[in-house]
């Protein structure tokens, strides 16, 4: 009785969440409906410091304000703080903060703000996912009300995207309530203030008053959880929801001639299979790595299984709007004699077994390229054993270094666009087990430590060179992200960091 009662409250909450969104509201300047958006995941915790995935940072950059944010090509542009430069001793970043910004609980933001919010992602007792974001941050100094010194252990050309995921909250109102406190009402300076949370259905924000990025057109933003698809898909044709993120590409047709519209954006978590070298495998030859790269047909991948929604990657592992993108490279042909050549030559004239970890449903036709990938291996004597991993097992046996020796990855470069985001994973020292070279550790650290953007932008060239030359993954396709809009819905304009700023979204008609 207790089980049926429960899912019966359940089904209650869902069904009410899934009521049609009101009719805007009459009224100039005054913000009206309620956008009700289809996700697929939602925070797992309401406060930014925790949850990494790019579902839930679409939600907190509705809410939360960082120093700075990046654009679709990896520039810098200001948000909290409005200009920076590093100091002559190469190691104090200088950050001049926006006046006048104050949190929707009416708190001010300050330099004080900064110190604190630092302070407590790097403080080992939070617990934050953001933790190594702050790693080179040696101390934060507090010059006057609206200037803050972050100094670094050494000069770290990446400080400020690194900075992109520290989120600002409120240090007197956090310090009152505790963690679990503003885990159960947090508090940010973004268009959109907190209204309610279900770990299960939903997170719910109202339009905040005074927001220093300007009043919200929506009165409400409620992102739905609905892991599955074709439940995305139903509520957006009936009306119950008017925006989904992630519309299978195999409906969009379908639903273009219902009049319902639909942006594809190549999101910057293209999927690649990462070949870890550190374990005893044919794959610690390089040509056993090239080869498995030519063998992957990656334009029909693309063409017959993206449906055209995506591109192939340039043997790169960022696509063109990536900084540190090398134009100069191309993609791997397929070419499965050539493969077949390699092989033989790395002593492997019959091919070899190798476990490969795939997925399924957590990145777009994700099984059934995986498949594809299998049979096109097969064909040059690469006999893939492959194994689909529960989405929770993935993720810890990820963290653990263990999966694989071959696996499915989308390698992310949002919210920074930048190559280096995921470069930490491939280090000799990183807990991940992927890659152990001296030379990528070389290459690494010296772009991480120039300051110079010029000099630096190319060393990640470099970078992205040796990757296409070492192959330590099989470079695959930047997949596209269908989203899809009731014709009521204004202003929705997606971008690669898999976001899109709600405050811009009016609602026009019913919905």
């Amino acid at each position: 009785m207790r089980t049926v009662t429960r899912k019966a409250i359940l089904l209650a909450a869902a069904m009410a969440l899934l009521t049609p969104a009101p009719p805007a509201r009459a009224g100039e300047g005054k913000p009206a409906g309620s956008l009700r958006i289809g996700i697929g995941v939602i925070p797992s915790n309401p406060d930014p410091a925790f949850d990494t995935t790019s579902n839930s940072m679409f939600a907190y950059n509705q809410m939360f304000d960082a120093l700075a944010v990046a654009d679709e090509r990896g520039n810098m542009k200001p948000a909290l703080a409005t200009s920076w430069k590093v100091l002559d001793d190469k190691v104090t970043w200088q950050f001049k903060l926006r006046p006048g910004v104050k949190f929707h609980n009416g708190e001010e933001f300050d330099a004080a703000t900064v110190k604190f919010n630092i302070e407590r992602i790097g403080d080992p007792k939070v617990k934050s996912n953001w933790f190594a974001r702050v790693a080179q941050v040696a101390r934060v100094d507090v010059v006057d009300r609206h200037t803050v010194n972050v100094v670094t252990k050494r000069p770290w050309g990446i400080l400020l995207k690194d900075l992109l995921v520290v989120y600002m909250v409120p240090p007197k109102y956090y310090q009152q309530v505790g963690l679990d406190g503003f885990s159960r009402a947090p508090v940010g300076t973004g268009p959109f203030k907190f209204k309610a949370y279900d770990k299960l259905s939903h997170i719910t924000y109202a339009a905040a008053e005074n927001s220093w990025r300007g009043a919200p057109k929506v009165a409400e933003v409620v992102f739905r959880r609905l892991p599955e698809a074709a439940t995305r898909v139903a509520g957006l044709e009936s009306g119950e929801i008017n925006a989904v993120v992630d519309v299978p590409v195999e409906d969009v047709d379908r639903l273009k001639a219902k009049g319902l519209q639909f942006t594809g954006v190549n999101i910057a978590g293209p999927n690649i299979l990462i070949l870890r070298t550190t374990v005893d495998s044919p794959l610690k030859d390089k040509r056993v790595r090239q080869a498995m790269n030519y063998a992957v047909d990656k334009d029909a991948i693309v063409k017959h299984i993206l449906r055209g929604y995506g591109r192939v990657l340039d043997g790169q592992l960022v696509g063109p709007d990536g900084y540190g993108y090398n134009p100069a490279l191309k993609p791997y042909p397929h070419d499965p004699e050539r493969a077949k050549k390699l092989l033989a030559n790395a002593g492997h004239p019959n091919g070899f077994e190798i476990k490969f970890d795939g997925t399924e449903g957590r990145y777009p036709k994700d099984k059934e390229f995986e498949e594809a990938i299998v049979a096109q291996m097969a064909k040059v004597g690469i006999r893939l054993n492959l194994q689909i991993v529960d989405a929770n097992v993935f993720i810890k046996n990820y963290v653990n270094g263990i999966l694989g020796p071959v696996f499915v990855l989308a390698q992310q470069y949002l919210p920074s666009m930048d190559l280096n985001q995921g470069l930490p994973n491939y280090r000799s020292a990183a807990s991940h087990k992927q890659l152990a070279s001296r030379e990528f550790d070389a290459l690494y650290e010296a772009q991480a430590g120039e300051l110079d953007p010029e000099k630096r932008l190319k060393l990640l060239h470099q970078l992205a060179a040796w990757f296409h030359e070492e192959a330590p993954v099989v470079f695959l396709h930047q997949f596209q992200s269908v989203f899809g809009t009731h014709p009521s819905v204004k202003g929705f304009e997606p971008m690669a960091n898999y976001s899109a700023d709600l405050s811009r979204v009016s609602l026009e008609g019913k919905r």
